[in-house]
C-alpha cells in the first residue's frame, strides 16, 4: 500500500480501536513478494498509548495457497468434463460433489443433491438397508468389500425408475 493507504489504515486502527490487516504486494528482483501488515492500537487506561505496526513475509504462504486453488481448479475441471458421472460423499454417505455428466444420467441437478445422502437419490429401495450396512462396516472397521472393483448394480433416477450402472468405489483421504 502507499504511504496514503498505509495511514488510512494507522488512523482506521486508531478510530476503530481495532487491528487493521492488509496484505502488500510488491516485485522484488523479479518476483512478486506479499507482505502480511497490522495496525494495533495499544491503549491503557482508555487512553491511545501508542500503535504496533508489522509485517510479516508471507509470500510461500501465498503462493501455496495461490497452488491450491489452481490444482482445485484443475481437479474441479477433469471431474466435470468426465464422460462418466462421479459422486464424492463424505463419511456419512452425504453427497459432497455431482459432476454434469451425473446430472444427466440421474436426472438431478447438482444443487438439488448436494447435502443429500446418496441412498436418497440413487440407492433403491431393497438396496438401502445393505448399502447402509456397508457404510456402516466401513465407518467402524475401515474395511469393505466392494472398494476398488468395477460393481454392476442398479441405481434409481430422479423419476425412481431403476437402471443398470458400473460402479467403482474409491476412498478418499
Amino acid at each position: 500500500a502507499s504511504a496514503h493507504k498505509r495511514r488510512e489504515y494507522f488512523n482506521e486502527a486508531i478510530a476503530k480501536n481495532k487491528s487493521v490487516d492488509w496484505i502488500d504486494s510488491y516485485d522484488k528482483e523479479g518476483f512478486k513478494k506479499f507482505v502480511f501488515r497490522r495496525f494495533y492500537p495499544y491503549r491503557f487506561n482508555d487512553n491511545l498509548e501508542y500503535v504496533i505496526g508489522y509485517g510479516m513475509d508471507v509470500t510461500e504462504l501465498k503462493n501455496a495457497e495461490d497452488l491450491i486453488i489452481k490444482n482445485e481448479q484443475r481437479n474441479t475441471l477433469i471431474l466435470n468434463s468426465s464422460l462418466d458421472a462421479i459422486l464424492i460423499i463424505d463419511h456419512k454417505g452425504c453427497i459432497t460433489f455431482w459432476n454434469p455428466q451425473a446430472e444427466l444420467i440421474f436426472g438431478w441437478k447438482s444443487e438439488e443433491v448436494l447435502g443429500l445422502n446418496i441412498s436418497e437419490v440413487i440407492i433403491p429401495a431393497e438396496m438401502k438397508s445393505a448399502h447402509q450396512s456397508g457404510m456402516d462396516r466401513f465407518m467402524s472397521t475401515g474395511k469393505s468389500t466392494i472398494m476398488n472393483q468395477v460393481l454392476e448394480l442398479i441405481a434409481i433416477n430422479k423419476e425412481g425408475a431403476e437402471f443398470p450402472v458400473e460402479i467403482t468405489v474409491v476412498p478418499i483421504d
